[in-house]
């Protein structure tokens, strides 16, 4: 054989083991994650719906819409399991056929169900049931006003509903013992519109994040805090200077008088966003804000893959070098601020909002913002809004500075989402951060520590009971996978199994899932399948 001979056949049997090794990477199973407990609850009517509210060390509520017809409405299930998935209690309740759930919570041994009445628009149901089952409370209400309503939450005896009358923010509390509400002082500003809302169960108190605009035609924020019971405590509005438009951002609890407020930032009012911002608060008085260009970032753009993240790392070298700064538009979804010890890390995902015309050409264009109100309902009519797709999400730790310690990204551009909404699940141990979520029938995970990536892409089939059984199909529309406690999540949908092991009659099944998900950082064996069911 000719060296040339041999030097083709030694770049061809390269090529193959380099396509081998990718195949091979692409179908690798974490070592970190294992599914170890599921629980199944056989569906009868294709019509039940279900819903998982999340109770943290006290278990997980399941709640069961049977669609099951009684002279006053629907009889509605409610399940208790705790975190072995053992379920400790099932009672029923009839729900009227004119409320629709529109919210739910968990605080304090209670979970908080919000129903809405479709044909009177001011009247408004709420359900309390403790976690031991034995007490359970349906009551009605109304409030002074028809509400746009933007968020739901629990507090200890009552309820907190934010959201916009006459495209103006507004707040209630309504307390649950007396049956009235109280309408929170300092909203209905025209220039502002509600953000975001962050609860504090330690402290008992809760802030308000408001997008308020400015003299020059730009975006600031403006934080309110409140006590469970509705006192104001703090209100600190951003300095963001001539330059900054604050886009979006989200607060850390209000405790020992510091707040930070993180958020992404552009040059001009667009929802199209440069980077990320971060301010702190202290004892109502703003010690700096730092704003940090998407190019700043050290890992933000790895999600397109070496050679291209490596061409715009150099373009932004480039361009740092004849002093400009770098110009990227992104759109992210900012997750509350997580806190440990002396960081404070920020998960965001970034997308873009997808339509298409009349004649199949696709375009990209805007979706919901609180002060540009162009939804896809007031798009022109050739238009159709196809949903969000989400491109990449960012975990990003800053220190008490505002300094940035470490930043990581993971690419998930297989989301799509009708509403904008966390799609991934971040679980943060020191330096460790674990992304992950459900694709289909798979869990996808990355492991991150620090600016390095400890374990690449992996793909976990969601695990299933028993020996023999196949997935058939899955609903599309139920299907999540949500933080839980410590080191555990869960992942839950409806599945279509066969096992053609089972007599006849039970060879096909259809079900409501919940798997029980660890991540522990001493691997475990790829072939060890730690997973079992209650039921």
């Amino acid at each position: 054989m000719t060296n040339d001979k041999k030097e083709i056949s030694a770049k061809k049997e390269q090529r193959l083991k380099k396509k081998k090794n990718r195949k091979k990477s692409k179908n690798d199973t974490s070592q970190i994650i294992s599914q170890v407990l599921r629980l199944e609850i056989p569906i009868e009517d294709m019509n039940d719906e279900f819903v998982v509210i999340d109770g943290f060390d006290d278990g997980l509520l399941l709640v069961q819409d049977t669609n099951e017809q009684v002279p006053n409405g629907d009889v509605w299930t409610f399940r208790m399991v705790d975190r072995k998935l053992d379920e400790e209690w099932k009672i029923n309740q009839v729900i009227p056929n004119s409320a629709d759930l529109i919210g739910y919570d968990y605080s304090s041994g209670y979970y908080f169900l919000l129903f809405d009445n479709v044909s009177r628009y001011r009247d408004y149901k709420v359900l309390v049931i403790d976690v031991r089952g034995e007490k359970s409370v349906f009551q009605e209400f109304s409030l002074p006003f028809q509400i746009d309503l933007h968020y739901f939450e629990a507090l200890d005896q009552g309820i907190l509903l934010v959201g916009e009358y006459n495209y103006r923010p507004v707040a209630l509390v309504h307390d649950i013992v007396s049956g009235k509400p109280k309408v929170l002082p300092g909203f209905y500003n025209h220039n502002e519109r509600v953000f975001d809302l962050v609860m504090d169960e330690e402290t008992k108190s809760f802030s308000i994040v408001l997008a308020e605009r400015m003299r020059n035609g730009k975006y600031t924020n403006r934080i309110k805090s409140f006590t469970f019971d509705g006192l104001l405590i703090q209100e600190n509005l951003i300095n963001p200077g001539e330059e900054l438009n604050l886009v979006d951002g989200t607060t850390t609890n209000f405790g020992n008088g510091v707040q930070y407020m993180v958020g992404t930032y552009s040059r001009k009012s667009s929802l199209f966003s440069r980077g990320i911002y971060i301010s702190k608060f202290s004892n109502g008085q703003q010690r700096f804000l730092k704003d940090y260009n998407y190019g700043d970032l050290r890992n933000f753009f790895n999600y397109r893959g070496e050679r291209a993240s490596g061409r715009i790392y150099r373009k932004v070298a480039r361009k740092r070098g004849r002093g400009k700064e770098p110009k990227f538009s992104y759109r992210l979804y900012i997750h509350d601020i997580v806190e440990k010890g002396d960081l404070n890390i920020v998960i965001a995902e970034a997308f873009y909002a997808k339509y298409s015309s009349s004649t199949g050409t696709n375009y990209y264009g805007r979706g919901y913002s609180p002060y540009y109100r162009t939804n896809s309902t007031t798009l022109p009519s050739q238009r159709a809004f196809l949903g969000y797709k989400f491109t990449h999400a960012i975990v990003c730790a800053f220190d008490s500075k505002g300094n940035i310690v470490w930043d990581n990204s993971f690419k998930t551009n297989d989301i799509t989402s009708y509403n904008l909404e966390e799609s991934v699940a971040v679980n943060v141990q020191g330096e460790r951060a674990v992304i992950m979520y459900l694709d289909d029938n798979l869990i996808k995970s990355q492991v991150v520590q620090g600016d390095d990536v400890e374990e690449g892409k992996t793909y976990n089939p969601i695990k299933l009971l028993n020996n023999g059984d196949k997935l058939k199909s899955r609903d599309s529309s139920v299907k999540g996978l949500k933080s839980w406690y410590d080191n555990n999540l869960y992942s839950f949908g409806v599945q279509k199994i066969k096992n053609k092991g089972f007599p006849k009659k039970e060879r096909m099944r259809r079900v409501f899932y919940i798997n029980k998900i660890q991540f522990d950082s001493t691997p475990v064996e790829k072939n060890e399948l730690r997973i079992s069911s209650t039921r």
